[in-house]
């Protein structure tokens, strides 16, 4: 038998405000889940309308890491005590 510890460091943004590293954007407010080589130093917070301005100045989609992050409850299925590692 295994045992594994998972440990998740997760930053939440302020109310108004968007979590962003330069690359990615949480939603507003939103949360984001630290990588195993990720740093809260990474990432920082600015406003909704700082937000807006760089999403309309980039052509490219912003990456809302809240939508994939929504779906790692499930994905990891932690609940779940018949799972096996």
């Amino acid at each position: 038998m295994k045992i594994i510890d998972i440990n998740l460091k997760c930053i939440k943004a302020d109310e108004g405000k968007v979590l962003t590293n330069g690359e990615a954007f949480s939603s507003v407010g939103g949360e984001v889940y630290l990588g195993i080589n990720d740093k809260a130093e990474n990432w920082h917070e600015i406003t909704e309308a700082e937000y807006e301005k760089i999403i309309k100045r980039d052509e490219r989609p912003a990456v809302e890491i809240d939508k994939i992050d929504s779906n790692l409850d499930e994905a990891l299925d932690l609940d779940d005590p018949s799972d096996e590692f």
